[in-house]
């Protein structure tokens, strides 16, 4: 595709920088009432970059080594890292976008822009405000040449929970999440397809990003 419409059409590769092994029971909230054996579950941890000929957005940063091991979490490769491997460089990235709440202090200082509601961040990318696990948490809507995807990021651990109705442990807003839930059932019905935020099954449901298949998987 020529024209401006190209410059509203990405790539977007999911990159698996940190993994933990947690359990059902830590999962899901009030694990107990679906009478399921307890088991262990893995949590992946991904940053998303989408890309094109004008532009490099990077939707989330990841967290450090040093954060990471304070939580019980494994990094794999550096975010940093993990970006060069599939040709970026940090310093050259457009855009962040980051999907929770905990820049609104840096947003005051003028530093960020913050967004409420649904806003269009870059042309071909909306930023829709869902509340439930954390306050200010954002899904992300990316035009690629097949069609829009949601990188839902917080709003979605799990694909199960979307299909399942279950609730991820930690939330501050019940009905909210539910709802971002029903809004992600909108989305899949109106044929954009959905990237669960820490599902190990995105690497499953994706091809393998050449050079770096046991980092990456190109999402659209």
């Amino acid at each position: 595709m020529t024209g401006p419409g190209a410059h509203a059409e990405y790539e977007v590769i999911a990159l698996r920088y940190g993994t933990r092994t947690a359990r059902r029971s830590e999962v899901f909230l009030h694990f107990e009432v679906y009478r399921e054996p307890d088991r262990e579950l893995a949590m992946d941890y991904f940053v998303w970059v989408a890309r094109n000929a004008v532009r490099t957005v990077l939707i989330d940063c990841g967290f450090n080594e040093r954060s990471g091991a304070r939580r019980n979490r494994t990094m794999l490769c550096p975010p940093v890292e993990a970006l060069a491997q599939i040709g970026v460089d940090a310093a050259e990235v457009s855009q962040l976008i980051v999907t929770l709440d905990a820049l609104r202090e840096l947003s005051e200082a003028g530093r960020v822009d913050f967004i409420s509601g649904r806003a269009s961040v870059a042309p071909g990318i909306e930023a829709v405000e869902i509340g439930g696990h954390t306050p200010g948490q954002l899904a992300v809507i990316v035009g690629t040449a097949q069609g829009e995807i949601v990188i839902a990021s917080d709003v979605l651990h799990y694909y199960e929970e979307m299909t399942q109705d279950r609730p991820f442990a930690h939330v501050t807003d019940v009905p909210a999440m539910y709802a971002g839930f029903a809004w992600l059932r909108e989305q899949a019905a109106a044929g954009r397809e959905i990237v669960a935020g820490h599902d190990p099954q995105v690497m499953q449901r994706y091809p393998a990003v050449a050079g770096a298949a046991r980092l990456a998987v190109r999402v659209g």
